[in-house]
């Protein structure tokens, strides 16, 4: 993870950074931004230059961010509300534990960070990707407390995976998009990400989520970047845990998994990476967009912008392909925070205490002079951007839960990985006999060794599992000990 914010920082050393000027004006509550993507691990940010030189060169980078259940509608919802799935008891994408409907169905969207910051006079925008399944049955509902609309619909089974042949609800009313270099749907998005942003009244806050399709599967490039070099080396072949050889001391879910073939392990380790890495290049390209337009109004010397991703993603690691899991690709994702006024003094620093997705609402709240009126597992990051906290967080939990049949099934778990670098996880034990893992990250970092039966661990595993047992109250539906 070092390794990789690193890479990031030395980029600075290829790419000219933007100047950003923009014309003095009356300082207002803070203006908020949130760009957000989809599936993206840390280390997929070396190759995101103006990421750096727009954002962490002035911000605050956190090595160690969190999206504690890893699944795109739990996280989602967990920004928006500050709550974790224990709390929200969203923990799928569809069906009877998650998606929109459910998401609707509880009623969590009447209390968001929308519905409060649009209550303190800010103007609000979601742009891109809100929950899935959010067009069932239509694209015509638009949530409570968003000021402009621009919900992406219709792209989760089509060819075009959300990049084309997609839909956009306008406000309501959907727009249908091809297949055109135009209709390529992070331009698309960021095109209304300018409107929004050069629309908003000058002397009104403006709170806006756009939230990419990419970098998630398919994870098309736009054309100008189909076979761009700058990705022609990336790849996880190499990666502790590739494939893994031994998974003896992995839950069975692990182990029934085979040995990659070797078109699987390109497919895995050397397509996959590289695609994203394209995919990702045109987000790049948004984010100085939008810093920009934040400039030309005005706006970013006074506007807290956050790039982080809504869960990470293995590419091979441990055999599996994909999210959900408990192993830190899937739950550590980029986390940097831009805000001038605290920021500045600690410009292009990395932080290594531990935030999460859940940190995000109190902070916004925070800044906006609100009270979030439902309760709240995170904390406002304030403090830590400021330099006043002098202490944080020792543990973060880490929860998740497929309903049976699902694709890629992984049992329900509870864990915790901590700020010393041990992560333990307890799975449910009625659906998984082997059912926990214990890893030193500092000594093993790839999570090769699962030290959970090791006699020489037990004290250890047992004052984790001590700990999982306060903090996963309730567990995920059904879970047992």
């Amino acid at each position: 993870m070092v390794a990789v914010l690193v890479v990031l920082a030395t980029a600075a050393a290829v790419v000219v950074a933007v100047r950003l000027r923009e014309p003095a004006r009356a300082a207002h509550a803070p203006n908020i931004v949130l760009l957000l993507t989809d599936d993206q691990r840390p280390s997929q940010l070396a190759h995101m230059p103006q990421v750096h030189a727009l954002l962490a060169a002035h911000g605050i980078t956190f090595a160690r961010g969190f999206t504690p259940d890893p699944l795109c509608c739990p996280s989602r919802i967990s920004i928006l509300r500050g709550q974790l799935s224990q709390r929200t008891g969203v923990w799928a994408t569809g069906g009877r534990y998650g998606g929109f409907a459910e998401v609707h169905r509880l009623g969590l969207e009447s209390s968001t960070v929308a519905t409060w910051l649009h209550g303190a006079g800010y103007r609000t925008a979601l742009i891109g990707k809100y929950l899935n399944g959010y067009d069932t049955p239509d694209a015509s509902w638009v949530p409570p407390g968003w000021d402009y609309w621009r919900g992406l619909t219709r792209y989760d089974n089509l060819d075009g995976g959300g990049y084309y042949d997609y839909g956009i609800s306008v406000d309501g009313v959907e727009r249908r998009y091809g297949s055109a270099p135009s209709d390529y749907s992070t331009t698309v998005l960021t095109g209304f990400a300018h409107d929004f942003i050069t629309g908003t009244p000058a002397d009104q806050p403006l709170f806006m989520e756009l939230a990419y399709r990419a970098p998630h599967r398919p994870s098309t490039p736009a054309p100008r970047y189909l076979h761009d070099p700058r990705c022609a080396g990336v790849s996880t072949l190499h990666e502790p845990g590739f494939d893994e050889a031994d998974v003896s001391d992995k839950p069975l879910y692990i182990q029934r998994i085979p040995r990659f073939s070797p078109v699987t392990a390109y497919q895995a380790g050397v397509v996959k990476p590289r695609k994203t890495c394209r995919a990702l290049l045109s987000v790049d390209d948004s984010v100085a967009e939008v810093m920009h337009d934040l400039a030309a109004t005005g706006r970013l010397s006074n506007t807290m912008v956050v790039f982080m991703s809504d869960n990470g993603i293995l590419f091979g690691e441990h055999r599996w392909q994909g999210k959900k899991v408990p192993y830190w690709q899937s739950t550590h994702v980029p986390f940097i925070v831009r805000f001038d006024p605290m920021t500045a003094a600690r410009a292009g620093t990395v932080d290594d205490r531990m935030v999460e997705n859940v940190d995000l609402a109190p902070t916004w709240a925070a800044l906006a002079g609100v009270t979030p009126p439902i309760p709240q597992d995170g904390r406002s990051l304030v403090p830590l951007l400021d330099g006043r906290a002098t202490s944080w967080r020792s543990a973060v939990l880490l929860q998740g839960f497929d309903a049976p049949g699902a694709a890629a099934y992984v049992p329900g778990y509870c864990g915790v990985e901590t700020a010393s670098g041990w992560v333990y996880v307890h799975y449910d034990a009625a659906t998984e006999p082997r059912d926990q893992e214990l890893y030193d990250l500092h000594r093993d970092p790839g999570q090769l060794h699962n030290l959970a039966y090791d006699p020489a661990y037990a004290a250890r595993r047992e004052a984790l599992l001590g700990l999982v047992r306060t903090l996963c109250v309730p567990g995920p539906p059904g879970f047992s000990w």
